[in-house]
């Protein structure tokens, strides 16, 4: 649904014709069970402003893939800083028509965590909080705990700077993966990285 970079955007009658419809079986499978207080009608129609919005201002949304190297070509950017999402979240009256429903599913897609380690991350966070000592928790006490969804803001609307810095005044390291001063591999930034270079195996070969 807000993939962008799959849908469309030609300014062609065949594209035209294939966008007033694009994902809209997603539609239909994917709202009422996740979000059935929603108007699917309504819901496609917002969704629909979307994709022509993008469409006609698609430009304004191109960025080059490697900002070092332009040979790589541009890309249509989704989320961050000159995106897609940040001009959508930007004011309620930036397409032909207010679009709430279709943000309120988009702002839940750009927060949702689809990686193994976070799902894993995810399922530690939620043994630790529904300890067997609070198993009456109810579900909105537990998903208010877990996930914030209730007590937290949209996404775009907060300042992760303000967590960044105190991530870092508290001593942690943000480079987990970076090298040390001069490349030194052992000097890495990050404890876990350096034990891990440490380690010695002995080598295999066939």
């Amino acid at each position: 649904m807000f993939d962008f970079r799959r849908i469309p955007l030609q300014l062609n009658a065949e594209a035209n014709q294939e966008l007033l419809t694009w994902s809209d079986d997603v539609v239909d499978k994917f709202l009422p069970g996740y979000f059935p207080e929603l108007d699917t009608p309504i819901f496609k129609c917002e969704a629909l402003c979307a994709r022509v919005y993008v469409r006609d201002n698609k430009d304004r949304f191109m960025q080059c893939k490697d900002s070092l190297d332009e040979s790589k070509g541009r890309v249509l950017v989704l989320a961050g800083g000159g995106s897609i999402f940040e001009d959508l979240f930007s004011r309620s009256d930036v397409c032909s028509a207010p679009i709430s429903m279709s943000l309120t599913v988009a702002d839940y897609m750009i927060a949702f965590m689809w990686q193994s380690c976070c799902g894993e991350r995810a399922g530690s966070h939620i043994n630790i909080t529904k300890s067997k000592g609070r198993t009456g928790l109810n579900d909105d006490t537990t998903n208010s705990l877990i996930f914030n969804t209730i007590n937290m803001p949209h996404l775009h609307e907060i300042n992760f700077t303000a967590f960044v810095k105190r991530w870092a005044d508290e001593g942690h390291k943000m480079g987990t993966t970076k090298e040390g001063m001069g490349g030194d591999r052992r000097e890495s930034l990050s404890k876990v990285v350096r034990r891990h270079l440490e380690q010695k195996r002995t080598r295999f070969y066939l």
